[in-house]
């Protein structure tokens, strides 16, 4: 087994993972952590994505802005 040593920002470099890959640690006791491979995390809409979703939506007021604050007042 050949030991490995953990740099100042607390990194572990290991030749056999690929890079891009994501893994959750599990502390298995004190001296062993297991890694577990999970999916990469979805990625967040830009601000242009968002705006086309919102004007793709089907979902639409039926009243205007005024007539919505005469109603909850």
């Amino acid at each position: 087994m050949n030991a490995v040593k953990v740099d100042d920002a607390r990194r572990v470099r290991l030749p056999m993972l690929a890079p891009g890959d994501y893994y959750v640690p599990e502390p298995m006791g004190e001296n062993s952590i297991l890694l577990h491979k999970v999916p990469p995390p979805r990625r967040q809409m830009t601000e242009a994505e968002v705006l086309a979703a919102i004007e793709e939506s089907p979902i639409r007021f039926q009243s205007n802005w005024e007539a919505l604050k005469e109603e909850v007042r």
